[in-house]
């Protein structure tokens, strides 16, 4: 069958995916998850958000992603720590920045929700 592969090629082909390929598979986890976000799955959005997050660790949508869903199902601790990690540095980042500040105020964190209003 064209595309089959036997053998070792198949563990050989894993192996260089697992190796190499990394930042185009951490894309399709977190382009998934936001999918599953936006048609109110979180369940399956945070499984793939978290996937993609294992791979690249400093994919700053899929943090502001899994941090909006996890602010969305109430896990503030979890939405704080991910929302911590997206940097904000353009008024297109408002939207994060308020995030996290309503995330802090949710756990009564009035200092930090403070620094994001600035």
């Amino acid at each position: 069958m064209i595309g089959e592969i036997s053998g070792t090629a198949e563990e050989e082909a894993a192996a260089f995916v697992k190796a190499h390929v990394t930042k185009p598979v951490a894309a399709y986890w977190g382009n998934r998850g936001a999918v599953y976000l936006s048609l109110g799955n979180t369940s399956a959005g945070l499984a793939d958000l978290t996937q993609a997050i294992d791979i690249d660790a400093d994919a700053q949508a899929t943090l502001a992603h899994r941090g909006y869903a996890y602010f969305s199902a109430g896990d503030y601790e979890r939405a704080l720590h991910d929302l911590s990690k997206v940097s904000c540095t353009s008024k297109a980042d408002a939207q994060i920045a308020y995030l996290r500040g309503r995330t802090c105020e949710e756990l009564s964190q009035w200092r930090l929700s403070n620094s994001d209003g600035q």
